[in-house]
């Protein structure tokens, strides 16, 4: 397949790294693509060989945020594949509706992102190449996105129990990074999290209260079998969910349902 990739964020976040796992899974499987991009995206892209900017007939136009998605909704671009990442709802206004039921087939990143949707989606899970986490590893990491903080993966290899926080999240790729490396994940009972995060069997979730939060970090720490099983029930389900393969394979499907 020719695939045209279209993404305008300017700093790599957890959207454009999935741009980038997608693009070069795609590459590597044989297919043909390209990446209209900028900023650390596309210096990535460049680093890697992938080429920039628009291709000649592409049979799949796929893109990754809002901006892109109004850029080729203007250009009569088809067909086109949208990936969806947010949890909240969709505007209602005219334009709004017009550009959202102009996409061929939207990629949601989790069951909660997809209920969002009227038009026709699929959920296709987000998914992160493998981490090893350091042994010995005796910190907690909280990554607070309330306040606005910025992903540290150093930070997070040398963590015991990772505590991710946040008002609403369409799914959590940090989240799915500790559970590959086995370590055991507190997070935000929002969103897509709790798709991720199976309360009491792969990790605890929280009300985002100060109670809340304490006595889970307390727990984990307490209890260091407790907390040790729960991370490694958190690796088996990122083998079986959340691996940068299946989200490769995913996407692929939907391209293939797109051009039956």
């Amino acid at each position: 397949m020719r695939i045209l990739h279209w993404d305008t964020g300017r700093h790599m976040r957890g959207g454009q790294w999935q741009v980038l796992y997608l693009v070069r899974g795609l590459r590597d499987r044989g297919h043909t693509v390209s990446l209209i991009c900028r900023g650390e995206l596309a210096e990535q892209a460049q680093a890697e060989a992938i080429p920039i900017g628009a291709i000649d007939k592409p049979d799949i136009v796929h893109v990754h945020d809002a901006r892109a998605h109004t850029a080729a909704w203007l250009r009569r671009m088809r067909p086109l594949v949208v990936s969806r990442r947010v949890a909240f709802p969709v505007k209602t206004g005219m334009l709004s509706r017009w550009k959202y039921a102009a996409a061929t087939h939207y990629v949601a990143i989790s069951e909660c992102v997809r209920e969002q949707l009227a038009w026709p989606a699929t959920v296709v899970y987000d998914g992160v190449p493998a981490l090893d986490s350091a042994p010995g590893a005796d910190d907690v990491l909280i990554y607070d996105k309330r306040r606005g903080d910025r992903f540290d993966i150093r930070a997070l290899r040398s963590a015991r129990v990772f505590v991710y926080l946040s008002e609403m999240d369409g799914l959590g790729s940090a989240a799915l990074l500790a559970m590959s490396a086995g370590i055991p994940v507190i997070a935000s009972n929002v969103g897509g999290l709790p798709e991720v995060v199976l309360h009491g069997e792969t990790g605890l979730l929280v009300d985002n209260s100060k109670g809340s939060i304490e006595g889970a970090i307390s727990r984990l720490i307490t209890d260091r079998a407790y907390a040790a099983q729960l991370g490694r029930n958190g690796r088996l389900r990122y083998e079986q969910l959340f691996t940068v393969d299946h989200m490769v394979e995913g996407t692929l499907r939907v391209y293939r349902q797109v051009l039956e």
